[in-house]
């Protein structure tokens, strides 16, 4: 079926303004494409493909009323440009979860993850895909050559493991990860992301009072940094190069290839955390900045030379090479309207902010915003969960 047959659904622009002009920070780099999967590009795309991800009850069950959701019967639906493409049970019985956050749109596919004493289980579009006896959460996850790669974290320690189809292609039982689904500068793919050819992801371990940083490639490490006075915010590999966010003796320095730039905007002034994304062809650090004077901390973005202080409250930061949007959640919603439980609610394709919300109050329905302007709503007792935009090749 062609794409334009298909309901034209999509979400809703962000509360700041674009960065525009870009703020400069170090060297372009050559070449585009972006870390986990993210989509960008300038101009709109002809034919777009929209998926949704939602959880349905039955009518006259309130949800919202029933803080044990998760153990009432439940129906896991995913929607294709507003048709359901599939429903299936959810609940405990069935190992998959009514509860957001733990459904993942990726690559065109709709991942869940349930874990408990049992193990851990994963489901690709309702259908049972991976299980193995340990309990785990999902950090990262890219389905590649026909296997699904994922990297997680333990239930049952401060370690994490890193599978190829449930088979353990690297395990430590000690480790801080960098990104994950939800963390600023990552993309649907969460903490693993491609790299040409090759699949990566970076942590840190503490041994005494040193912290080592390895970067990871199909499975393989690679020390980067062994320090005691380092404390590193975020390591992407992009291109075969590797770039590192790290706080030194009061200062915040991005690096590369032995070129830096020093974030320094008064001392005791620094960043909690903060991730690497790319923005007109130029490197950012986004995350918490800690204002020693104020003695407060906001959502920011920095280049070396300035920084745009988005406030103290929840935001969620979206962007390709051409575009940045921010969304205030404070509390987990959107303009004390709307419920927005994750990352997922929200998805940036080109210039083109999709929101997927549901009210707090019934009895509204979920709705689809684009650029601020409601363009489908959903009739169902429950709530949506995700979404993902797609660009589909002309036919």
């Amino acid at each position: 079926m062609n794409a334009k047959n298909f309901l034209c659904l999509l979400l809703l622009a962000a509360s700041c303004d674009w960065l525009d002009p870009a703020l400069s920070l170090g060297t372009p780099r050559d070449s585009g494409g972006g870390y986990g999967g993210r989509t960008g590009g300038a101009g709109a795309p002809a034919e777009t493909l929209l998926l949704v991800s939602a959880i349905r009850f039955p009518e006259g069950y309130d949800w919202r009323a029933d803080s044990l959701y998760d153990a009432a019967p439940a129906t896991l639906v995913l929607y294709w440009n507003g048709e359901p493409l599939f429903a299936v049970p959810a609940g405990r019985r069935e190992h998959l979860s009514a509860a957001p956050g733990l459904h993942h749109l990726v690559d065109g596919a709709l991942f869940s993850e349930y874990a408990d004493a049992q193990g851990t289980w994963i489901r690709k579009n309702g259908a049972a895909c991976l299980h193995y006896p340990e309990a785990e959460v999902l950090l990262g996850l890219v389905e590649q050559d026909g296997a699904v790669f994922t990297l997680a974290r333990s239930l049952a320690s401060e370690g994490f493991t890193f599978r190829r189809d449930g088979r353990v292609l690297l395990k430590k039982d000690r480790g801080r990860i960098f990104g994950g689904f939800g963390e600023t500068g990552y993309g649907q793919n969460g903490a693993l992301y491609r790299d040409g050819g090759h699949l990566c992801f970076a942590y840190a371990c503490l041994q005494g009072d040193v912290e080592e940083t390895c970067l990871v490639r199909d499975g393989v490490e690679e020390l980067l940094l062994r320090s005691a006075s380092v404390r590193l915010l975020d390591v992407k590999s992009d291109g075969g190069t590797v770039y590192l966010a790290y706080n030194e003796a009061g200062e915040t320095v991005i690096g590369h290839d032995g070129y830096m730039d020093v974030l320094s905007y008064g001392p005791g002034n620094h960043w909690d955390a903060g991730g690497l994304l790319w923005l007109h062809g130029r490197l950012h650090l986004a995350g918490w900045f800690y204002d020693r004077a104020a003695d407060a901390r906001s959502l920011c973005i920095a280049d070396p030379l300035r920084i745009l202080d988005l406030g103290p409250d929840e935001h969620f930061l979206y962007a390709t090479e051409t575009a940045l949007r921010c969304i205030p959640v404070p509390g987990g919603c959107y303009r004390n309207t709307y419920y927005f439980f994750s990352r997922d609610c929200a998805c940036l394709l080109g210039e083109d902010l999709y929101l997927a919300l549901t009210p707090l109050q019934a009895p509204g329905m979920p709705c689809l915003l684009k650029n601020d302007e409601k363009v489908a709503e959903f009739s169902l007792n429950g709530y949506l969960m995700g979404v993902c935009a797609l660009v589909s090749p002309p036919t």
